[in-house]
């Protein structure tokens, strides 16, 4: 600062005293005597309640200098702090030599302004900062470093300033290097801070001081600031700068280098420009950077692999990324190009690091990046690349075991099945070859692989096949054991755990091993001589200790695991099935118990007892008839288990058991009160006891045979006990029962429509759980039979019902699936009555939004990745439910029409028609993929599919329909197309309709002239389909004239149908039709986009190759029709979807030319809606490695930035004034562009006639919020003159922005420095009497022909001229 700002203080003083800046007094004992008077004083002060106040300090101030107390005079200025803020900044000037020269008081009071978050204060203080206060600079650098590392936003702004303005103390040989290193990493900081862009402009601002303007800094700045636009436009132009500035930087040397006097641009900079890419608000532009990254040589990760994690694994876990990537059909390159990226950056760290544990530091970050909760959908594709991870032994110890563990459970809990399956996979893959293979381990990997279902492994050969290749590989295992005793000791036979999903884990370990080490044999015959001598002693089971059971079981699972594979001695086999006779019911009923039985011995007793399978019955039933009184609840719910376990026929069922076991059982559910156990598994146990009993009734034939009183009775009771249980286990039992017995009560059709409307009810408190899609599907079961729905009442309660359950499809395709197979199922007993609900299920569809889009995308990919893809049903169709929804109602619909009954194919047609009329009123939402859009589709493909079915009245009725059709300019390629089809169709069988089609050229040209395309398009397929010369001859002769159209489509489709039919025409034909030829070879249009147009056509799958009528096939309306003309995948049911219908219905199912299913759509494929905005989104952004990106200048636009306009060398609003009057304008548009150009321009005040104007929205569309940031004023036209007058007395010039006799040029007039500008009316200009009351008329010179300009571009000139000659002067 120049000494010169301080010369001047209260009380007057000079500031250079004695050459000395305070100046030494030759009086030493009167110095002496000041100094401690003073020096009390201030101790005084210090201590004083009330804070001194500015006039008490500079009074001190002015005495210790005229004193020449240097120390008090210091002690003087630290009072300072006790000052409010806004005082102290304003007595800085008087204090400057203190301020440059202590360092602490300089830092108290910069830390007071930080903290109170005042900026500009913070800023002013910073002024003294000096290159030699060391200590105060790195302390500021500290401060800022915690205050964003804490995410102190207001107070990181306010930290931030001061890092840009002490930055320029920081260049030069005078700074050290401790200094330079502190400011470097808070540049870092300040850039890479989310929470402020405040903080981040003030970063890249102070680097822009530091940096040499080279290339590399230069393309580095513009990439930071331009990266904080939101506009894709300005973004799009400098990502070609990601691969210049990787080029500038070297992978090996950043830690070399960056301790260094200058800055070099190292990775770690452009890690920064990365970090904000991806964290752009435009998601096109964060996919940009995703698919960037994985380009990126992985050396640069190799010492510091931070930003994988916590920003590129961390932000992927997203489904906004992978919508984006799924719609530009780039998600499975994506997920394999990550894999492929992780491996590399996993082997650059084995290659580079210094560090030898670096790689296992690596993946345990992987494994604490997915120790806490993720999305299903990300974790699914990101487990997919994890599991092409090279195998490195990493894990041993307890704790990432236990996140292992923690992890495999997180993802068991997944409710998405397939996802799941596969999901558990991939990671167990991922953990599997990160493990240390030790004996120690072993018994470790059990506890992994539990969450593993028996079945997965068994049919899934991935986890096999990852442990033999680790197990093959030399050093890549440590394991010393290799026999059965060794390996059960080391893995399970020394832990106490009886859970038997684990003890089951721990047999497929074992025989994992053991067929990786090539043992299987030698195991097997060691385990069967182990088991042989456990169940030597088995005979009496009191004699068993509870380690020996366990071991036991053990065994029994490891025999369990092999035995269908492997042969076991007979003797072995009747050991084993006198333990598990034993076991059985020994078993107390405990949670444990249940589990060993349905998960152990169930499956050991299918193995062992299949000659007998009631035995278990009658035992178990014995037991409960004669010993009831004895058993626990627990044990009774057991041996009931048992008993209704056994796939028993019925001829082997001792019917006269079962009743006496029922009749003495009536209060056993009273007993449940009193067990003593988990509150969960007491409702499972309580539930599985109650259906077991129903299914046991179910079993014993007794419901199939009751009378139709006993059958009313039964009903009854089935109906009360429906209402008091809430177990779905128990009430899918009595579902199974009721459909018996309404066949059987179905002459009383009240009691029959009461038990349905019973069930209905159930179905509906199931909505919320699991077992929803179970009951519907239990209850259509229940409905839809032949004998109930012959019920009249029953049957308008069912399409009631039905309908209510369409109504709630839409938001769950899983029900509307359900509907449809009902549907399809049922067909033989549908009527006409059902017509409406059969169309209407044919037309479903939702529009997926875009987490249902990722959503499908996992499920398709986990079938891809699974190996059992037929497993799970329904439920691993779930992204597939729609189109099979949808496909199972069409095929009900087809085999419908295969009945030729007339009243329902009328009924058919009426209906489609009718919703297909509703859904062309709809215009207003019938944009391009629009739910309306969509089902206007549907509705032309059912159409398609019923016309030639139709008697010649209801063709007509069709005919009349699809004209209408084509005369409504809205319809997409997807819906004209089938409608040119569907006309073609007709004329095809109905030879007077076909005349109708000839005439109507004259009505389509006059209604709409883009329908005379469709008119040229059907008849040429007509001709192309009827296999007719005369229709081709008929064509040329009328298709002439329109080759010469003035409307372009027209000619162009004119010319290309003569081409294609040209092909058709004999040569007698072609003899006549000279004319045509001459033109054709003419070429009309040989050049320009008409040329394009009709080569198009002529390589276009619909017009140049489609044949109406052998290419009529399911396959062709549904798959490539949708397909060719740009409508989604999910509009596009295939041909696996429809199964036998060809066989059902008579339709053909396959298309069987397959150059139509191949050929290119070139005219008829356009991109509809939002994926066509998102695809020119992505094109405009562009991707790695896209040409155009390469060619990008270094000149790009760029935003003026006004974020620091208080702070930086900007040009600064002086002591003029400038005053805009536009209280005469009246649009709201053009006052609010007025205020934008005021508020950038720097007016002070703008005046309107209106404040309510500012909340229009025509005038916030145009001002931008400018509204906020200027001061508004309300003057009523009226008022104008009493307001000028009042700002000329103010000092005021008045100008006006009109032409008069003496009005001056604007480019020669000099505005004063206080001006009001008045502006007039939008039509007339300034009122007479108000020009008069002005000083001066301005106009803007011209040279056009037109004599005015808009009033808010004539008063933007004026505003401008203004500021030009006083704000940026």
């Amino acid at each position: 600062m120049d000494e010169s700002e301080g010369e001047k203080v209260v009380g007057g003083c000079d500031d250079h005293l004695h050459g000395s800046p305070l100046g030494v007094y030759a009086d030493v004992s009167s110095h002496q005597t000041t100094e401690r008077n003073l020096s009390e004083i201030i101790r005084q002060l210090s201590v004083r309640d009330e804070a001194p106040t500015k006039e008490e300090i500079c009074s001190l101030w002015n005495e210790a200098r005229g004193a020449g107390c240097v120390s008090v005079a210091f002690d003087v200025g630290r009072l300072l702090v006790r000052l409010p803020l806004t005082e102290t900044v304003n007595s800085l000037p008087d204090f400057s030599v203190i301020l440059t020269n202590d360092s602490v008081l300089l830092s108290a009071l910069i830390s007071k302004a930080i903290s109170v978050k005042d900026k500009k204060a913070t800023a002013k203080l910073c002024d003294y900062v000096r290159a030699e206060h060391v200590d105060l600079l790195e302390s500021l650098f500290t401060l800022f470093e915690d205050l964003v590392r804490t995410d102190q936003r207001e107070e990181s702004d306010a930290a931030a300033i001061a890092l840009y303005v002490v930055t320029d103390q920081t260049i030069g040989d005078v700074t050290t290097e401790s200094v330079r290193r502190k400011r470097n990493d808070c540049l870092r900081l300040a850039l890479n801070f989310t929470e402020s862009r405040f903080v981040r402009k003030c970063g890249s601002a102070a680097l822009a001081k530091i940096v040499v303007r080279d290339t590399v800094w230069t393309d580095y700045l513009i990439v930071v600031d331009t990266l904080e636009e939101p506009q894709s436009h300005l973004i799009r132009p400098i990502l070609s700068k990601f691969d210049v500035l990787l080029a500038a930087i070297s992978p090996t040397d950043d830690s070399a280098r960056k301790d260094s006097l200058s800055i070099p641009f190292t990775w770690e900079w452009l890690q920064i420009a990365f970090a904000k890419s991806i964290r752009h608000t435009n998601g096109w532009v964060r996919l940009w950077t995703f698919e960037k990254i994985l380009t990126i040589p992985a050396e640069h990760f190799s010492v510091d692999f931070a930003f994988i994690f916590d920003d590129f694994l961390s932000l992927i876990n997203d489904n906004d990324v992978f919508w984006r990537l799924d719609d530009e059909g780039r998600l499975t390159d994506f997920i394999n190009n990550l894999g492929v990226f992780l491996a590399r950056v996993a082997a650059a760290i084995d290659s580079f690091s210094i560090e030898s544990n670096e790689n296992v530091r690596f993946y345990g970050r992987l494994l604490t990046l997915f120790d806490s909760p993720w999305s299903p959908f990300p974790l699914l594709f990101v487990s997919r690349a994890l599991k092409t991870l090279p195998i490195f032994p990493a894990f041993a110890s307890k704790i990432h075991f236990e996140q292992m563990r923690r992890i495999l459970q997180f993802v068991a809990n997944l409710q998405y099945i397939p996802l799941r399956l596969v999901a558990l996979t991939n990671f167990s893959v991922l953990f599997i070859r990160l493990i240390c293979w030790t004996d120690d381990v072993l018994p470790q990997l059990p506890s992994l692989l539990a969450f593993l279902p028996a079945a997965l492994l068994e049919r899934d050969q991935t986890i096999p096949h990852t442990i033999n290749s680790i197990l093959v590989i030399p050093g890549s295992s440590m394991l010393s054991t290799a026999n059965a005793s060794a390996l059960l000791q080391s893995i399970f036979l020394h832990t106490s755990d009886q859970h038997v999903d684990e003890m089951l884990s721990a047999a497929r370990v074992l025989w994992l091993i053991s067929d990786a080490q090539d043992t299987a044999n030698s195991v097997w015959d060691e385990i069967c001589v182990l088991m042989a001598e456990a169940l030597s002693d088995a005979d009496d089971l009191a004699m068993l200790t509870a380690p020996t059971e366990l071991q036991t079981d053990v065994l029994l699972a490891v025999w369990l695991s092999r035995a269908k594979i492997h042969s076991t001695p007979e003797s072995l086999m009747e050991m084993i099935r006198r333990y598990l006779d034993m076991r059985l019911y020994s078993l107390n009923g405990s949670a444990t118990d249940r589990s060993l039985l349905d998960k152990l011995y169930r499956p050991c007793l299918s193995i062992v007892d299949n000659s007998d399978e009631a035995v278990h019955m009658s035992s178990a039933l014995t037991l409960l008839t004669t010993q009831a009184s004895n058993l626990s609840f627990p044990k009774q719910a057991l041996l009931l288990r048992i008993a209704t376990l056994d796939a028993v026929e019925k001829s082997s069922v001792d019917c006269q058991l079962i009743e006496q076991y029922l009749s003495s059982s009536e209060n056993v559910q009273i007993r449940t009160i009193e067990v003593d156990c988990d509150k969960n598994y007491k409702h499972l146990m309580t539930s599985q006891f109650q259906a077991d009993r129903w299914r046991l009734r179910l079993r014993s034939g007794a419901i199939e045979s009751a009378s139709p009183t006993a059958a009313d009775d039964l009903l009854r009771e089935c109906m009360s006990t429906l209402d008091s249980c809430y177990s779905w286990l128990e009430r899918s039992a009595l579902f199974d029962i009721i459909k018996i017995l309404l066949v059987k009560v179905i002459s009383n059709a009240d009691l029959a429509l009461e038990a349905l409307k019973c069930a209905r009810v159930v179905v509906e408190e199931q909505r919320k759980s699991e077992s929803y899609i179970p009951a519907l599907r239990a209850f259509l079961n229940l409905l839809f039979s032949k004998e109930v729905l012959s019920c009249a009442a029953i049957s308008e309660y069912a399409r009631e019902i039905f309908t209510e359950f369409r109504s709630t499809a839409d938001l769950n395709s899983m029900v509307a699936l359900v509907l449809g197979e009902a549907l399809e199922h049922s067909v033989d007993m549908l009527d006409s009555d059902w017509v409406d609900i059969v169309v209407d299920m044919c037309l479903y569809g939702p529009v997926p939004k875009k987490d249902d889009r990722v959503m499908y995308a996992a499920y398709e990919m986990a079938r891809s990745d699974s190996t059992n893809k037929a497993d799970n049903g329904n439920l691993a169709m779930v992204h597939k439910a729609p189109q099979k929804a949808r496909a199972a109602s069409v095929c009900c619909l087809l085999q419908l029409l295969a009945k030729e009954d007339a009243k329902l194919i009328a009924a058919i047609l009426t209906v489609t028609i009718t919703k297909s009329t509703e859904f062309d009123s709809s215009k207003g939402i019938s944009f391009g993929l629009s739910l309306a859009h969509r089902q206007k589709t549907r509705a032309a493909q059912l159409l398609l599919l019923v016309v030639d079915h139709c008697d010649e009245k209801y063709a007509c009725k069709a005919f009349d329909h699809c004209l209408d059709s084509l005369l409504d300019s809205s319809q997409q390629y997807s819906i004209k197309l089938l409608v040119e089809w569907t006309l073609v169709r007709i004329c095809l069988k109905h030879d007077q309709l076909k005349e109708t089609l000839w005439r109507a050229e004259a009505t389509l040209a006059k209604r709409r002239i883009g329908s005379v395309t469709s008119w040229l398009s059907a008849l040429m397929h007509l001709a192309i389909a009827s296999r007719s010369q005369a229709d081709v001859r008929r064509c040329f002769e009328r298709f002439l004239p329109w080759c010469s159209a003035q409307n372009f489509a027209v000619r162009c489709v004119a010319i290309g149908a003569l081409k294609r039919l040209w092909n058709y025409a004999d040569g007698d034909l072609k003899t006549q039709m000279t004319i045509v030829e001459g033109l054709l070879n003419f070429d009309m249009e040989s050049a320009g986009n008409a040329r394009r147009i009709i080569d198009n056509l002529m390589g276009d799958f619909y017009f140049a190759l489609f044949d109406a009528e052998r290419h009529f096939s399911i396959e062709t309306i549904f798959e490539i029709f949708p397909r060719n003309t740009g409508l989604p995948r999910e509009e596009q049911p295939g041909r696996e979807f429809f199964g036998d219908t060809d066989a059902a219905s008579g339709f053909r199912l396959e298309n069987q030319d397959k150059s139509l299913a191949t050929a290119p759509s070139l005219v008829y494929s356009n991109a509809y809606g939002a994926a066509s905005s998102s695809r020119d989104m992505s094109t405009a952004v562009g991707h790695p490695g896209d040409p155009a990106d390469q060619d990008a200048s270094s000149h790009v636009q760029r935003k003026i930035d006004t974020l620091l306009s208080e702070f930086n060398d900007r040009p600064k609003r002086t002591s003029s004034s400038l005053i805009v009057v536009a209280s005469l304008i009246d649009k709201p548009a053009n006052l609010g562009g007025l205020c934008r150009t005021c508020e950038i321009f720097g007016a002070k005040t703008m005046v309107i006639d209106d404040m309510n104007v500012v909340d229009n929205m025509s005038f916030k569309g145009l001002s931008m919020t400018a509204q906020n940031w200027i001061q508004l004023e309300e003057v009523k036209p009226q008022d104008i003159s009493n307001f000028l007058e009042k700002c000329r007395q103010d000092g005021y010039t008045i100008v006006a922005a009109e032409q008069t006799t003496d009005s001056h040029r604007l480019d020669r007039f000099n505005f004063p420095a206080k001006t009001v500008i008045l502006l007039g009316h939008e039509k007339e200009g300034v009122p007479v009497d108000l020009i008069r009351n002005v000083d001066f008329t301005v106009e803007i010179p011209q040279v056009g022909v037109v004599r005015s300009l808009n009033v808010h571009v004539s008063g933007a000139l004026l505003i401008y001229e203004f500021a030009k000659q006083h704000t940026f002067d």
